[in-house]
């Protein structure tokens, strides 16, 4: 936990709010912005903020990079979920295309074996 955002996030948790005044650098504000848009620290009063259930969760998990890095590979595995979930639908819809084929060779066993006597006399004829 080294990054700009990280250090913001941490002055929050020790004192409660983050308030930038005329001279913060640029880099903070950057990153202010950034944990803003990100959800991570919201709006206490004009310039002045705090952390959000957000913030706090990146706090936890080991600062913004990680929080970071975790929404990404949450994003990646509901793609794949998604992914998998349409090749499986599109496999369940092929097996549905003969049913009209089941249908058949299920008439045609049981005709068979409703007539089994009937069949197995004319066979000896």
């Amino acid at each position: 936990m080294n990054t700009e955002q990280d250090k913001i996030l941490k002055e929050i948790e020790e004192s409660g709010i983050f308030a930038p005044t005329f001279d913060t650098p640029d880099n903070t504000m950057v990153a202010l912005k950034q944990l803003k848009r990100h959800g991570l620290i919201g709006e206490r009063r004009k310039s002045q903020y705090e952390l959000t259930d957000i913030g706090e969760e990146a706090l936890e998990i080991g600062g913004f990079d990680k929080w970071k890095q975790k929404k990404m590979d949450d994003k990646d595995a509901n793609k794949k979920i998604q992914k998998l979930t349409i090749k499986n639908l599109e496999g369940n819809i092929f097996h549905l295309k003969y049913w009209w084929v089941i249908l058949i060779i299920s008439g045609i066993i049981g005709l068979i074996t409703g007539n089994i006597l009937h069949l197995l006399e004319w066979i000896r004829g």
